[in-house]
């Protein structure tokens, strides 16, 4: 049984500051919003003790809520218009903060400019910084004992990696080479939320091209880039073996119990949410339209796609 809710309180404004250049005047919005966001996952009784046959754990009811209070502004600037190589030429800016009752403080904003030269050819470019604040289940699901498919790269008679590198993992000389592996193929973890996460953080770079080469076509083709620093993430039990086997790194999330073993109850790999890594999206867009009236009517051809350059 779940249930959700999203309260809201806003307001906003908009107009003409009656200021600005030869172009025109400098339009600007603005406002403040309070948000109030709140989740509830209930387990039944036998999902939330993990009972049942098979279950490989507990499935812990989730609750818990948050609050976010922000203002924001942005404006459009025309700075030319009607001159030679500028028959447009504008500024977008835009700042919001963001204040969270569970993360602090966080801020985005935005720059764009958009640069009309002559009748058939356009330009736009832009920057963007976006964060992504964890939500309630990110934040607040219990953690809890379960299993995770896979192999312990240290049991076995002949393990997958050296004496050394199981000794980080946490293998005594003694164990390696006779930690037994699970018959079912599954070992255990504590999965589950964390209070202390920081907000995802985003960079957006775009610059692109309009083109309107005869009556009635137009065809854009944008360059884009996100970049993304601390993700919201899990890393996986075997990825955490594996770091900390070959580079040292995350050890002290493995748990090992009785005889080396990490499906016996007293040994887990600690797999709990947190901020992980980084992502990179690049890539170009590429749309265009073309309309032409015939037959009494008109007809419309249009193309939208995208060439992904990276995505790591």
């Amino acid at each position: 049984n779940g249930k959700t809710s999203t309260e809201i309180v806003s307001a906003t404004a908009s107009g003409d500051l009656g200021i600005g250049f030869a172009a025109g005047n400098i339009q600007v919005a603005g406002g403040f919003e309070h948000r109030t966001e709140k989740f509830q996952s209930l387990s039944d009784e036998l999902f939330e003790t993990g009972v049942l046959l098979g279950q490989g754990g507990e499935t812990p009811s989730v609750s818990g809520r948050y609050n976010v209070s922000e203002w924001f502004g942005e404006a459009n600037i025309p700075l030319l218009a009607d001159v030679t190589f500028a028959q447009a030429l504008s500024l977008d800016v835009a700042y919001r903060y963001s204040d969270y009752n569970t993360i602090g403080t966080t801020d985005t904003y935005r720059i764009g400019a958009d640069w009309k030269p002559v009748d058939m050819f356009r330009v736009r470019a832009g920057y963007n910084r976006a964060v992504r604040a964890p939500n309630v289940t990110e934040l607040f699901t219990p953690n809890s004992l379960g299993l995770w498919s896979g192999s312990d790269p240290c049991a076995g008679a002949t393990p997958e990696y050296t004496a050394a590198q199981c000794a980080n993992t946490g293998v005594t000389a003694a164990q390696y080479g006779n930690i037994g592996r699970s018959p079912a193929g599954q070992y255990n973890n504590i999965t589950g939320g964390d209070v202390n996460l920081d907000p995802e953080k985003a960079d957006t770079i775009t610059v692109g091209i309009v083109v309107d080469p005869i009556a009635n076509l137009t065809v854009s083709v944008d360059y884009w880039k996100i970049d993304i620093e601390d993700q919201i993430a899990t890393l996986g039990a075997r990825t955490i073996l594996d770091q900390c086997a070959t580079n040292g790194l995350l050890c002290d999330l493995i748990n090992r119990g009785a005889g080396g073993s990490l499906w016996l109850q007293s040994g887990w790999v600690v797999n709990t949410t947190g901020n992980f890594g980084e992502q990179a999206w690049e890539g170009i867009d590429l749309a265009g339209s073309w309309v032409t009236e015939a037959l009494s009517g008109s007809f419309r051809t249009s193309l939208v796609g995208t060439y992904l350059l990276t995505k790591e």
